[in-house]
């Protein structure tokens, strides 16, 4: 499977993307880790149309980067590569650079009065954050990503051995028309409607059931679509001015919504 610069270029648009947003987040009057003094209403509007697309986005190209690895890997190659690029920079990352981070957050909050060497030594891994101080913070993406690709690994190892499977020849068919592909949207609304008034955002895996399963879909997607990459990509090619406006305008629309009832 040829290698795809534009996807990797897409991959670095969109972590630059998330920094940025990171960054924000000390400015907006939402809540957060640690706040500026000065807060700017102004921003809150450009982030909230970020924060609809930001993570999506990264979710199905990292189905698509699956797609790639996957192709030349058998599936015990591939699960020893997931858990090697994935959970050993989460042990990494929780063990030292998330302290610092949930440090600076007691510190500022008058929780802890002490030194970060008498923080990491005795209270870094105490309790579940946000009670305790045990947390993989902004590194959640990094689980999800491993559990999604383990527990899709038969369905994704099936579509490879059978690549012209009906999931597939549906697929096709759909990306023939201009809003076709749109259907694919159906699943993702039925949770926003079901799941998400039920499960709030928690990024804590096993009780953010509305966030894995919406992102895990994302995920398979991305997958899907590059494998059947040559009808997904002509149809990219034919018909992404209308998909580019429709996508500005739709999250546009929605997160205006939501800013407005949120205010």
């Amino acid at each position: 499977m040829e290698r795809r610069y534009d996807l990797d270029w897409l991959r670095v648009f969109a972590f630059a993307l998330l920094i940025w947003y990171h960054i924000g987040m000390f400015f907006v009057p939402w809540d957060w880790h640690i706040k500026n003094n000065v807060l700017y209403e102004w921003l809150e509007y450009p982030m909230v149309f970020l924060n609809r697309w930001r993570m999506p986005l990264l979710f199905i190209i990292s189905g698509m980067g699956t797609a790639f690895s996957l192709g030349k890997r058998s599936a015990f190659q591939f699960s020893k590569e997931r858990i090697l690029r994935l959970f050993i920079p989460l042990l990494f990352g929780m063990l030292v650079i998330v302290p610092p981070q949930v440090y600076i957050e007691r510190i500022s909050g008058f929780q802890f009065a002490g030194s970060y060497f008498d923080f990491w030594t005795q209270h870094a891994f105490e309790g579940k954050y946000p009670t305790g101080n045990l947390s993989w913070h902004h590194l959640w993406f990094l689980p999800y990503i491993l559990i999604y690709s383990l527990i899709l690994l038969p369905f994704f190892m099936y579509i490879r051995k059978h690549p012209n499977n009906k999931l597939i020849q549906l697929l096709t068919k759909l990306t023939r028309t201009r809003f076709g592909i749109y259907w694919m949207i159906l699943p993702l609304l039925l949770m926003e409607w079901f799941l998400d008034p039920f499960f709030p955002i928690t990024h804590g895996l096993f009780d953010d059931w509305f966030n894995f399963f919406y992102n895990l879909t994302l995920f398979f997607y991305g997958f899907l679509l590059i494998s059947a990459r040559k009808a997904f990509f002509e149809a990219i090619r034919k018909y992404y001015t209308s998909y580019l406006v429709i996508g500005m305008y739709a999250s546009e629309q929605l997160q205006y919504r939501i800013f407005l009832i949120s205010r």
